[in-house]
């Protein structure tokens, strides 16, 4: 992954090839400051989620180049409260993975290294069905797969 364009693009096109019950919304916040990078649906769920990304993982210190924006945190806050869950997904490039992260693991729009915390949960880059499965099925998904554009349903584990 060279940049979180790139990234935002990679992560849109798996999910658009994951199967018909699942949609993705790429949003802008062009009109609307701070939306999340995308909407994603799933039989009749939904959540939201905002893209970041930095080329290496320091041992300590920030770990976003550019930190959540005050916007930002707010609509992921407001999607939450509405029922929708907000969520980060944050890409490393030297890790080739991401992590998936709860909006309330950051203060001030900002994560700190050392303060790594067991709910950020892990997913290498090829790994997006599993991420995705995760957001909708909180981890029952180990044993996800994609068969003729039909999707079947997680298995408990």
């Amino acid at each position: 992954m060279q940049n979180e364009n790139y990234f935002n693009a990679y992560i849109t096109a798996k999910i658009k090839h994951m199967g018909k019950s699942y949609k993705v919304v790429k949003t802008s916040d062009r009109f609307k400051l701070g939306m999340p990078d995308w909407l994603l649906f799933h039989r009749g769920n939904a959540v939201a989620v905002e893209a970041k990304f930095v080329k290496t993982r320091k041992k300590k210190g920030n770990v976003l180049t550019h930190k959540l924006s005050g916007s930002q945190q707010t609509a992921l806050q407001s999607f939450t409260h509405a029922g929708v869950p907000g969520w980060v997904l944050l890409g490393i490039a030297d890790e080739k993975g991401m992590y998936l992260i709860p909006p309330q693991e950051f203060v001030d729009g900002q994560l700190r290294w050392e303060f790594f915390n067991t709910a950020w949960y892990w997913f290498s880059f090829s790994d997006v069905d599993l991420m995705v499965c995760h957001l909708f099925y909180n981890g029952g998904c180990r044993e996800y797969k994609s068969v003729d554009d039909e999707i079947r349903e997680p298995t408990e584990g």
